[in-house]
């Protein structure tokens, strides 16, 4: 699976969504919006998600 380009975030504001989530009494804290598509692209159809992976990968042998 490919890693997605995310930009770097600075730590402060990361610092700020791990206080809100703290203080939420939440457990998982993405940083990205991008991290939740993927998840939810993830979650809805795993056997799509993994298959359009490995296409990304391209041709092997």
């Amino acid at each position: 699976m490919q890693v997605p380009d995310l930009a770097l975030l600075d730590p402060s504001v990361v610092g700020d969504q791990v206080v809100e989530a703290i203080r939420a009494n939440t457990f998982f804290v993405p940083t990205h919006d991008e991290v939740c598509q993927i998840l939810l692209e993830r979650a809805e159809d795993p056997e799509g998600y993994v298959e359009r992976e490995i296409e990304k990968l391209g041709p092997t042998g």
